[in-house]
């Protein structure tokens, strides 16, 4: 296709069409990795007293995860908020599978052998990546 076909190569999107102002333009996420884990800047609001539905109508299982592992990694390694997290208020919790953690001053994540990252304040959601090789039978 050319130009003169309706598109515009050097911008890569059609001619003629309204472009979206800088303010309608999706901010990329906030992501935080450590290893096979990512902490994913969650805007969601997640009241404790009343938890969401799923879309079907039943209640979503909120529970509070009294630990400080986040994962226990294949080769044994620890992915874990630091020590001081009780004194910060940190909430980590699961939510219909998922799990976040809410930290409203910020928090540590802490592995032997990655380097400690710092969240801050906020809503994070934990998404680990899982590796498959080959097929998988069941």
């Amino acid at each position: 296709m050319s130009e003169s076909e309706g598109f515009d190569f050097d911008l890569g999107m059609e001619t003629g069409k309204e472009q979206p102002m800088a303010d309608e333009v999706k901010k990329p996420a906030e992501v935080y990795r450590q290893g096979d884990v990512a902490f994913i800047r969650s805007n969601n609001v997640i009241n404790f007293d009343n938890p969401p539905k799923h879309p079907w109508g039943a209640t979503m299982n909120l529970k509070k995860l009294d630990t400080r592992v986040i994962r226990k990694g294949e080769n044994g390694g620890i992915h874990a908020l630091e020590e001081k997290a009780a004194e910060k208020d940190v909430v980590f919790y699961e939510l219909g599978g998922t799990r976040y953690i809410l930290s409203p001053q910020g928090v540590g994540i802490v592995h032997g052998e990655h380097h400690k990252i710092e969240l801050p304040p906020g809503l994070w959601e934990v998404r680990v990546q899982n590796e498959t090789t080959g097929w998988v039978n069941d």
